[in-house]
């Protein structure tokens, strides 16, 4: 096989046949590089979980989150949170701020987007910044700079837009052996409507 259907199940208490998403992974490559005839969840010898994949011609790799490289390849890697109705379905919601911490690990600019409504629509995309390193506050001496390396932290503020009955956040990048981290994010999240007590009738 040459095509992988992966099921993301990193909500494993609330996963239904309704909210399963399912994706499409078509390995790069030639020849029996390409070909992935197995692929399992796994810890190593002092117990770190790691993802594992063989290959037709018996190689085993193994995804290490401590290691950038892809081999130039440059492969698309999208993450998107859970859609979500903040315990009021029928009514709409419209972000305001949404704060991120980020750690960036190149000179290039991933996009974010919201997506609304399971999908059926999603905002403008959003550049974010992703310098290669920035100045490092509270670290340095009298006639000397300090300045902090490509793994330094920094935090996004960006304007929500648009609204929906529920909201999710997408992060989406291709550029080659250029890694990045998502350390939080922090939404504002207005509820439209009237949600006061007996409002509708019973």
């Amino acid at each position: 096989p040459d095509t992988l259907l992966v099921l993301d199940v990193k909500d494993k208490a609330d996963l239904t046949s309704e909210n399963a998403e399912w994706d499409i992974w078509i390995p790069g490559g030639t020849g029996n590089d390409a070909l992935i005839t197995a692929l399992c969840a796994s810890t190593s010898s002092s117990g770190a979980p790691f993802v594992y994949a063989g290959n037709a011609g018996g190689d085993v790799g193994r995804f290490d989150p401590a290691v950038s490289a892809d081999l130039t390849s440059a492969y698309r890697a999208r993450m998107r949170t859970k859609h979500e109705d903040y315990g009021e379905p029928a009514y709409e919601k419209q972000p305001g701020d949404i704060y991120m911490t980020l750690q960036p690990g190149g000179s290039y600019t991933p996009t974010f987007r919201i997506v609304y409504d399971y999908g059926a629509r999603q905002s403008s995309a959003y550049t974010l910044n992703m310098p290669i390193s920035t100045t490092q506050w509270g670290a340095f001496s009298w006639g000397s700079a300090s300045w902090a390396n490509a793994t330094s932290t920094i935090q996004e503020k960006l304007y929500g837009e648009g609204s929906g009955q529920t909201i999710a956040l997408e992060w989406d990048h291709s550029s080659s052996n250029e890694p990045y981290y998502i350390g939080s994010v922090a939404p504002e999240i207005s509820i439209l409507g009237d949600q006061s007590p007996g409002a509708g009738g019973d």
